[in-house]
């Protein structure tokens, strides 16, 4: 039987690209979107838990600049805290290049902070 209910992307948004389930109950769920913004791909990555057998938006996290593809690769750690995010091109640092980048955020106080230093 299908957990919670539907989730969709928008139009060139590429959502479902890469998704996550926290381990430890399946609770809570990550999705990718690198292409969100076509077509500038800035990319998104939205962040569900489940309740009441419904998936609720908890958080959104954008991507730092166009064609970032931020969300290219997600995944979330046992207990749903920790998310990493993965984008494929960076070109804030490195041109265009296919240099790629990762960011690893925590989950505290109700919102998605970056653990970047």
């Amino acid at each position: 039987a299908q957990v919670g209910s539907d989730i969709n992307g928008l139009d060139n948004e590429a959502a479902g690209t890469s998704v996550s389930l926290s381990g430890t109950n399946g609770n809570w769920l990550a999705v990718g979107h690198p292409q969100y913004g076509f077509p500038l791909m800035q990319g998104k990555v939205t962040v569900y838990r489940l309740i009441n057998n419904n998936w609720n938006l908890i958080g959104e996290l954008l991507g730092e600049s166009d064609l970032n593809y931020f969300g290219w690769s997600v995944q979330l750690n046992e207990d749903g805290s920790r998310l990493v995010v993965g984008g494929s091109i960076n070109p804030g640092d490195y041109g265009m290049t296919c240099a790629g980048f990762v960011r690893v955020f925590e989950y505290q106080s109700n919102s998605w902070g970056s653990n970047r230093s």
